[in-house]
C-alpha cells in the first residue's frame, strides 16, 4: 500500500497488486485525512482477502458502474410499449412520473423490496389502495421485462409485495341517467327487446327499483 500526491495536493492511499495475472492500482476514498492510515491498512487486508479467494474488486467496481439505472429499465420498458402500441401506455407514464420518478437516478439494484413495500403503502394511504396495487403491478412488470431483456441482474424486488384487497365497486345509476336509458328504449323499433331491457334493468338494480318504475312507468 502507498500513499499517492496529485499536483494540487491531494492525498490517496492506493493498493498496487495482480489480479488474475493482471497489474491492478485500486485507489482509496476519501482522501486522506478524511480516510485515516488504519483505515486504510484494514480496506487494503479486506481487498487481499477477497483478492486471494479469486475475487475481482476492480471488475466489480467495473459493473457497479455501468449497472443500469431504475430510469433506464423504465426508458427500456415505455420504448417496448410504444412499438407495441399499448393503449395502457398514458397512464403508464403518468404513474411512472408521479410516483417512481423518485428513484430514476437510483441503480436498480439498489431497489430493495422494503422500498416497494413502502411506497405502497404510501400511495394507499394519499390516492387509494387500488392506484397503490396498479403501481406495484406495474412495477413487478418493468423488472421482469429487463429481467426477460437482460438489462438487469438480480431478484425482482417487486414480486414478494402483497397486494391490498380490493373491493368490489357498486355503482348505481343515476335518474338522469335511467331518463335517456328510457328515450333510447323509447326510440328503439324493436319493443320486445326494449321491454326485456327494461326488466333486466329493474333486475339489477333492485336498490332503486322504485326510482326506476316511477320513471318509466313500469
Amino acid at each position: 500500500m502507498g500513499l499517492r500526491v496529485s499536483p494540487k495536493g491531494l492525498k490517496n492511499f492506493v493498493l498496487q497488486t495482480r489480479i488474475k495475472s493482471r497489474l491492478r492500482r485500486i485507489t482509496f476514498k476519501p482522501a486522506y485525512p478524511l480516510l485515516s492510515v488504519a483505515d486504510a491498512r484494514q480496506r487494503a487486508m479486506e481487498l487481499k482477502g477477497a483478492i486471494g479467494r479469486g475475487e475481482d474488486p476492480v471488475a466489480e467496481k467495473q459493473r457497479e458502474r455501468e449497472a443500469p439505472t431504475f430510469k433506464d429499465l423504465v426508458d427500456s420498458y415505455l420504448k417496448d410499449a410504444e412499438v407495441r402500441a399499448l393503449r395502457s401506455l398514458p397512464r403508464a407514464r403518468r404513474r411512472l412520473e408521479v410516483h417512481g420518478s423518485r428513484w430514476y437516478a437510483r441503480k436498480a439494484t439498489d431497489i430493495t423490496r422494503e422500498d416497494i413495500a413502502r411506497l405502497h403503502q404510501n400511495i394507499a394511504e394519499k390516492s387509494g389502495r387500488v392506484i397503490a396495487n396498479r403501481v406495484v403491478t406495474l412495477l413487478r412488470t418493468i423488472f421482469n421485462r429487463a429481467l426477460d431483456q437482460g438489462i438487469f441482474k438480480g431478484e425482482n424486488p417487486a414480486v414478494r409485495v402483497k397486494l391490498f384487497r380490493e373491493e368490489p365497486r357498486t355503482r348505481f345509476l343515476s335518474p338522469e341517467e335511467f331518463a335517456r336509458i328510457n328515450t333510447a328504449l323509447a326510440q328503439e323499433p324493436n319493443q320486445y327487446m326494449a321491454q326485456l331491457l327494461r326488466v333486466t334493468l329493474v333486475a339489477r338494480t333492485a336498490a332503486q327499483r322504485a326510482a326506476f318504475r316511477a320513471l318509466v312507468g313500469y
